[in-house]
């Protein structure tokens, strides 16, 4: 049951709110660095920020419960949240917008 937890789970995260323009990739970033989480994060055009976070179930469940909590600037009010396949990302990135 612990190999289980140690297995790499992916997922992908379209955040609705007031998440641009108030520095929230850069809050992405420092909280997937927090809980060792790989992946990107983007500004779509559509005016939500999209995610893609990989790591152990326990690393992306931390990860996800700070980000819906957002930042004192950042308003989270809707996460679609979608399991992918795992892409063996490496270190996390702020990518340009979509």
């Amino acid at each position: 049951m612990g190999f289980e937890n140690e297995k790499v789970i992916s997922v992908r995260i379209l955040v609705t709110g007031r998440v641009q323009g108030v520095g929230f990739r850069y809050f992405i970033k420092q909280t997937a660095a927090q809980h060792s989480v790989n992946g990107w994060v983007r500004n779509r055009d559509d005016g939500r920020v999209e995610i893609a976070a990989e790591g152990t179930r326990q690393q992306v469940d931390a990860f996800i419960q700070k980000v819906r909590r957002g930042t004192f600037f950042a308003r989270v009010k809707a996460m679609d949240i979608q399991m992918n396949q795992p892409q063996n990302y490496i270190g996390f990135e702020i990518k340009a917008t979509m």
